[in-house]
C-alpha cells in the first residue's frame, strides 16, 4: 500500500513551484512590448533573479561623472602650468519594491474533486503568480520612468504641447520635436513607449498621408510610422490625466539602459502549511520577491517600499547627471483626436 499523505510538501514541492515561478516570470520578462528585456539595447534592462544584495530600502550604484573640458587647445609656445582635471564620481540612488504572492489557500478535497494533480496546481499558482508580478512590475516601472524623467530640467526632457481647446495630436512633427530635445544624440532614442490612443492617432496620420506601402505596413504594427524606432503600448493610468477641457496623453521617448531593474531578492516559495482545525482541510501557500529600481542620472529621495503614486511623482527624484545627455529619455505631454 503507497505511504499516507501526512506534510503538504509530500503533495506540493515549494521548490519545484518556484523554479516553475522563474521560468514563467522569465518567459514573460519582455514587458512593455519590449521596452523591458535582458539585452543592454533595451531601454529598461533586466539584472538576473539569483544576485542577492540584501535587505535594505534604496541601492546604491557608482556612477563615474563626466570629465568637463577634458579636451582643450594646447599652446605649444607656452611653458605656463596647467589645471589637473578630477576624475569624480557620484551614487545615482535606486529603491527597493518588495512584492509578496498570496497566501492563498486551497482544499485537497477540492482538488480531488476537480481531478487537479499537485504538479498541476503547483504549475497554475505559478503561471499566475508570475502574470501578476509581471504586471505590477510593469505599472511600477512605467510610474518610475515618468516621474525620473518629468522631472528632469523640463527645458531638455520635456515636451509639452497639450492645450485644452485644440488639439495637437501625437504624430511625425511632435516626434521630430521630441527627438530634437536630444539634439545632436537623438539616435540614442530607440523606443517610444505610448497609450493605445496615441497609437491611433499615429495610425491615422500615417494612412491618411497615403505614402505608398505604408498604410500596409502601419496597420501590420510596422515601425516606418515611429520614424525606424521601435515601440510599446501601455494603457498605465500614469499615461493620461483628466484636465479642464481636453485630457492630457503622455508619450515617452527611451534610449538603452536609461533604468535598470535588479532582482535584489530572488523568488523565495515558502514551505506549504496545513490547517487541520476546520472541517475541510486548508493549504496555504506564499510567495515573496524583490527587486530594484535602478535609475541613470537620478536618485531616490522618497520613503521606502513606494506605492506606484510616490515612483511617478518627480519631487521624489533627484537629477544627479553632469550633462543631459547622459540620461536617454524625453517625456511628451500631447492631446488625443478622441478626447
Amino acid at each position: 500500500m503507497a505511504d499516507a499523505v501526512t506534510l503538504p510538501s509530500d503533495i506540493f514541492r515549494p521548490e519545484v513551484c518556484r523554479d516553475l515561478f522563474g521560468y514563467e516570470l522569465s518567459d514573460s520578462l519582455q514587458l512593455l512590448d519590449g521596452a523591458v528585456g535582458t539585452g543592454a539595447d533595451s531601454p529598461v534592462q533586466v539584472i538576473g533573479l539569483g544576485n542577492i544584495q540584501g535587505r535594505a530600502s534604496t541601492v546604491q550604484q557608482p556612477v563615474l561623472k563626466e570629465i568637463s573640458n577634458l579636451v582643450t587647445s594646447r599652446d605649444i609656445t607656452s611653458i605656463s602650468d596647467i589645471d589637473t582635471l578630477k576624475l569624480d564620481g557620484r551614487n545615482d540612488i535606486g529603491v527597493i519594491k518588495h512584492l509578496k504572492v498570496g497566501p492563498v489557500a486551497y482544499t485537497p478535497d477540492a482538488a480531488f474533486l476537480t481531478k487537479a494533480s499537485a504538479e498541476a496546481i503547483m504549475a497554475e499558482f505559478a503561471r499566475q503568480a508570475a502574470n501578476k508580478v509581471r504586471v505590477a512590475m510593469q505599472s511600477s516601472i512605467t510610474n518610475a520612468l515618468y516621474g525620473i524623467i518629468s522631472g528632469m530640467t523640463a527645458s531638455v526632457h520635456t515636451l509639452d504641447v497639450w492645450a485644452t481647446d485644440s488639439r495637437t495630436n501625437f504624430g511625425p512633427s511632435l516626434m521630430t520635436q521630441g527627438l530634437q530635445k536630444m539634439a545632436e544624440f537623438d539616435d540614442r532614442i530607440t523606443f517610444m513607449l505610448m497609450r493605445s490612443e496615441a497609437l491611433q492617432d499615429l495610425r491615422d496620420d500615417n494612412i491618411g498621408r497615403a505614402y505608398a506601402g505604408v498604410g500596409d505596413v502601419v496597420l501590420k504594427g510596422g515601425s516606418p510610422m515611429t520614424l525606424g524606432r521601435r515601440y510599446g503600448v501601455v494603457n498605465e493610468s500614469i499615461l493620461t490625466a483628466s484636465d479642464a477641457g481636453f485630457n492630457k496623453y503622455r508619450t515617452l521617448f527611451l534610449g538603452p539602459g536609461v533604468l535598470r531593474v535588479e532582482f535584489s531578492r530572488p523568488p523565495v516559495m515558502y514551505p506549504p502549511v496545513m490547517f487541520v482545525d476546520k472541517d475541510t482541510v486548508q493549504i496555504q501557500l506564499r510567495m515573496d520577491l524583490d527587486y530594484t529600481i535602478l535609475p541613470v542620472g537620478a536618485s531616490w529621495g522618497g520613503g521606502a517600499n513606494p506605492a506606484d503614486s510616490d515612483l511617478a511623482t518627480p519631487g521624489n527624484w533627484t537629477p544627479t547627471y553632469s550633462s543631459h545627455k547622459e540620461v536617454h529619455g524625453v517625456y511628451l505631454q500631447h492631446n488625443y483626436s478622441g478626447n
